[in-house]
């Protein structure tokens, strides 16, 4: 065991958070006393019925709608939600009911909506997030004054967004992916009820809960590790690899829904303090290019990358908790391998596409934060090992 003496690090999380079979009840009890409420979900939840229920909680008089948010928000359809609801300054608090997307575009929602003519952000009216990351002018969300607090309400299990402090924005006219990133994008509150997990179909269920897994192990070899990081990912872990099976198995099981909202909630904790790495930076070409869902593209490379990571624990740790880690990350990896990620990934793209977008994987921010050497060479080959070629 090493004596190095380990870096300082700080661990600051102010998201409050309710969980359980029954939680959504606590949301009229959360929401701001005045104003109006901007609801935000999908297409999907108005035609099921699901949107009534909330606006009934809300209050009718009270409820803005906004149904109509898609996988990966983009940079214009964000963009023209602003110019259309920055009218109404009674907007108070901010709903979002559904998976990583709608939580993500609300949270972007409770910064955008509150820009205003002052001096140092007028320039960026009245299409904000086109000025600030594809006309790159300057934007410190430190500026805004009082964001509008945001209500998260997650319908799948695996992006964590409920409790991380980025929103993913994307742009499909440059084909780049974007992230807004500062502690006034947390939200105020999540509501973790696995009741409305249990709609969730086979694909969906599966590669949300591989983004947990991503998110998790992204948070183990990560250069911003910290102790606190490193159990809440451990712990995230230790459930999914119980409770994933079960969930595919039997999707209907609100035990193994709610243990998986637990992972993801875990994950999202660790992620939001360390960033995501390597996987992910991988990922985004496949997803703005060729529409991989997000958890397949940022996980099918976990196997190769947790094997590596394994044989590197058996030369640093010899101490009990490096033992505790080796073992859950085993059983992970024999979770993946059974899952048959190769077989999982060549259903939305070929291998040879896949290599063409190596140039485009060296994200800054994430491919940075991995914690062993990273070079063309050895991207391609753990690109190759993974896809078994």
């Amino acid at each position: 065991m090493s004596d190095k003496i380990p870096k300082k690090w700080l661990h600051n999380h102010p998201v409050s958070i309710t969980s359980g079979n029954g939680s959504i009840d606590i949301l009229q009890d959360i929401l701001p006393p005045e104003g109006k409420i901007l609801l935000i979900t999908t297409p999907g939840f108005t035609r099921r019925g699901e949107t009534d229920n909330f606006i009934n909680i809300i209050g009718k008089q009270r409820t803005l709608l906004y149904d109509k948010i898609a996988p990966n928000p983009q940079i214009s359809d964000l963009d023209n939600i602003t110019q259309k609801f920055s009218v109404n300054s009674e907007i108070s608090g901010i709903v979002a009911l559904g998976g990583g997307s709608v939580i993500d575009s609300a949270k972007v929602l409770g910064v955008t909506l509150v820009l205003d003519d002052t001096t140092q952000i007028k320039e960026l009216i009245p299409y904000p997030l086109y000025n600030i990351f594809i006309k790159q002018r300057p934007f410190n969300p430190s500026q805004v004054k009082s964001k509008i607090p945001v209500i998260a309400i997650p319908t799948t299990s695996g992006t964590g967004a409920e409790v991380t402090p980025f929103a993913t924005i994307w742009d499909q006219n440059s084909k780049k992916k974007f992230s807004l990133s500062h502690f006034c994008i947390y939200p105020s509150h999540a509501i973790l009820d696995p009741a409305l997990t249990l709609p969730l179909p086979y694909n969906e269920t599966l590669y949300s809960g591989l983004d947990a897994i991503s998110h998790a192990l992204e948070s183990l070899w990560n250069i911003n590790r910290t102790p606190i990081t490193a159990a809440l990912a451990l712990q995230s872990l230790s459930i999914t690899v119980k409770a994933l099976p079960m969930v595919l198995e039997n999707p209907a099981k609100l035990y193994s829904r709610t243990l998986m909202q637990e992972a993801s909630l875990l994950a999202g904790m660790a992620i939001s303090q360390s960033r995501t790495a390597i996987a992910h930076a991988i990922s985004y070409p496949l997803t703005i290019h060729k529409g991989v869902p997000h958890g397949l593209a940022c996980s099918f490379t976990l196997p190769r990358l947790a094997r590596n990571y394994l044989s590197r624990l058996d030369k640093k740790h010899n101490n009990m908790s490096g033992c505790i880690e080796k073992k859950i990350i085993e059983g992970v990896f024999e979770l993946l391998q059974k899952i048959n990620l190769p077989k999982e990934i060549y259903r939305y793209i070929k291998d040879s596409d896949i290599l063409q977008y190596i140039p485009e994987m060296f994200h800054p921010e994430r491919a940075a934060n991995y914690s062993e050497d990273m070079d063309y060479n050895l991207l391609t080959q753990l690109l190759k090992q993974s896809l078994e070629i």
